[in-house]
């Protein structure tokens, strides 16, 4: 099986790359993935099962070749036997015998061979029925493999966002604790107050606290992430960039590929096969069997008191035998009609499947429309908030601004810087979601 993130180009939107300090990994979407399938056990045993279906679909395991057996038997009695015998003479009309220790030795060995010259077509359904349990095991691990690619792309943004808001806040420190160094210096020339340095310290000690949570949450992430990697190491990892070209296809596309790809959807339309196949399997099964059959072999019994003392028998025998039900009470057709009720229900779950997919899908075409929106009213916030904050830093350096006020201002580029690397990331995670609704992750 092979794994592929597959990419649509049209509009790119690259995402900050994060920096967070410290002995960690480069980790990208492609490498969590590959790691997460590669070590999940559940894979490992679906792939044991496709082998099981695979080796099952063989005409051998369902009638289609011949049968050839050797056999043999041998046995031998000693009984004691009473016999009465007819004369056919008016006296003694009956002879009777009674001996003890009557031996009889029997030897057969030889070689059967059957065939099933005509049954309906009930060996080819068979044959299809294993067909289809080998295509329902192939898109089960299809499925495991689809949820583990969702899982690894839902907490691999949420730690890329927990990630950038680190550097944002760690850049907000360094130029707070700049600040403080310039007030101090400030302050002994009395062009600052104790109360100015106060609150730039304790902006600092909020931007820390607020760093603090978000990598304490970022640790709880990470441990899921390692987890379902198998990694019991106590590496950290460095979420990389994605640069990634996206383009937003129309809904139509996108019902049409999920129909086709999707691996739930995948694995409710085998289960509708197979239902049809076991329909067609009951209804062929009140059809007549015609078998032919020859053997080969040597015989041999030997008798004490049979007239026929010992008889020796080389040669063989071929012959048609034929086979049709003419009474089950009713096995058949409750059998049939059970089928037929599996192939509605199967149905009426695809049906249900793919409405639920088909919702999944549309929401997370309206997110991407909606983050777009966001995306640019953000994006012109930012330049008004830095704008902003430019000036106010300006007129705080010469007395003509509290500290309070540019604070604030502060606080209004970080929330937005946050808001839009948050954006983004949501932005590529629903792109991701919707390409493994689409069935676009595996091929």
């Amino acid at each position: 099986m092979s794994i592929n993130i597959k990419h649509y180009v049209n509009w790119v939107l690259a995402l900050v790359l994060p920096s967070v300090v410290g002995a960690q990994s480069m980790l990208n979407l492609q490498e969590a993935v590959t790691k997460v399938l590669s070590a999940n056990d559940q894979l490992q045993i679906q792939t044991q099962y496709i082998q099981i279906s695979e080796n099952n679909v063989n005409k051998a395991l369902t009638g289609q070749l011949p049968e050839v057996n050797a056999v043999a038997t041998t046995s031998y009695t000693n009984n004691r036997t009473d016999i009465a015998l007819r004369t056919f003479q008016p006296e003694p009309p009956v002879i009777n015998i009674e001996e003890w220790g009557v031996e009889s030795f029997l030897v057969n060995v030889g070689a059967e061979a059957s065939y099933v010259l005509f049954d309906g077509g009930q060996a080819k359904v068979r044959y299809q029925l294993f067909e289809g349990l080998n295509e329902i095991e192939r898109n089960k691990q299809e499925v495991i493999a689809n949820g583990l690619i969702t899982a690894v792309v839902n907490l691999y943004f949420e730690l890329f966002k927990l990630q950038n808001q680190q550097n944002i806040l760690l850049e907000s420190i360094a130029v707070n604790e700049e600040r403080v160094q310039k007030l101090k210096n400030s302050a002994e020339f009395g062009k600052a107050t104790s109360l100015d340095i106060l609150q730039a310290q304790t902006n600092i000690n909020k931007d820390r606290s607020a760093l603090e949570n978000i990598k304490l949450a970022e640790n709880q992430l990470l441990i899921e992430l390692k987890t379902l990697m198998e990694d019991d190491t106590d590496d950290s990892y460095q979420i990389a960039a994605i640069n990634q070209q996206m383009m937003l296809p129309n809904r139509e596309q996108v019902f049409a590929t999920i129909t086709q790809q999707n691996p739930e959807l995948k694995l409710a339309q085998s289960g509708i096969n197979l239902a049809d196949i076991q329909v067609a399997q009951n209804t062929l099964s009140r059809m007549p069997t015609v078998a032919a059959f020859a053997n080969v072999g040597y015989f041999f019994q030997q008798n004490d008191v049979q007239q026929l003392k010992e008889i020796q028998n080389i040669g063989g025998t071929i012959g048609i035998s034929a086979r049709y039900n003419l009474y089950d009470g009713g096995a058949r057709k409750i059998k049939l009609q059970n089928a037929a009720i599996e192939r509605t229900i199967s149905k009426m779950q695809y049906e249900d499947l793919q409405e639920s997919l088909y919702a999944k899908a549309r929401k997370e075409l309206v997110t991407m429309q909606n983050i777009n929106a966001l995306i640019a009213l953000e994006t012109a916030n930012l330049e008004v908030y830095e704008e902003t904050y430019s000036k106010i830093k300006d007129r705080n350096a010469v007395g003509q601004v509290p500290e309070i006020t540019l604070r604030e201002v502060q606080l209004a580029v970080i929330n937005s810087k946050i808001l839009l690397n948050t954006l983004q990331a949501d932005l590529h995670k629903s792109f991701y979601l919707l390409n493994l609704i689409m069935g676009n992750a595996i091929e």
